[in-house]
């Protein structure tokens, strides 16, 4: 079980829309532990950021054992690159959970037993509807499931599920993954706000 304080954002990030136009970046998400983890890696820009909040931590890049990508657009991925030590843990559009180990050099779809072994950390929950290969991590703490939703839940007003997004691939999937990590989670770590406390 993790200690709730070692659940760090390194980035806050944004989502906003001036005169027709989307700026994003995602949150920027370190959990700090025996196996050192990432959460979506922001967008083009955010390097300098990344390498200087780990800093604050005693960590470098080198130093990540895991990244976790939520979904495949360029705000949550861009510097993904910088981790040239990690696991990579992906969605595919074909629904599958990809894993990029940097030792064997290549994907590879994920077996029952890398999920229940990635489970002594964290659990992979799949949740389309934002797009089609999106994951959400579930971490347990101890003040509770801190779950790393994504896009799912872009914002902290997206608890409240009359809020419908603008960007989403299918509405009645996002409903459904929406509603399951409400369920699941005790705090919601969203794609682009703070975190969230959920009350039950």
């Amino acid at each position: 079980m993790l200690d709730f304080n070692d659940v760090v954002f390194l980035y806050e990030g944004y989502h906003k829309y001036e005169k027709g136009t989307n700026y994003a970046s995602s949150n920027i998400v370190l959990i700090k532990g025996k196996k050192n983890i990432i959460i979506d890696t922001g967008y083009f820009g955010d390097e300098t950021i990344i390498v200087s909040s780990l800093k604050k931590h005693d960590l470098k890049v080198d130093d990540i054992d895991f990244v976790l990508i939520t979904h495949w657009h360029f705000d949550h991925i861009a510097n993904t690159n910088l981790f040239k030590n990690a696991i990579v843990i992906k969605g595919s559009y074909t629904g599958n959970i990809i894993i990029h180990d940097p030792i064997k050099h290549g994907g590879r779809k994920a077996e029952p037993k890398d999920l229940k072994e990635f489970k002594k950390i964290f659990e992979v929950i799949k949740t389309p509807g934002h797009t089609s290969e999106h994951l959400a991590f579930l971490f347990k703490t101890n003040k509770g499931n801190v779950i790393a939703a994504g896009d799912a839940i872009p914002l902290a007003n997206f608890i409240d599920c009359k809020k419908q997004p603008i960007v989403c691939q299918d509405i009645k999937l996002f409903n459904k993954s929406r509603s399951k990590i409400l369920k699941l989670a005790d705090w919601i770590i969203p794609g682009h706000s703070p975190m969230i406390k959920i009350k039950k």
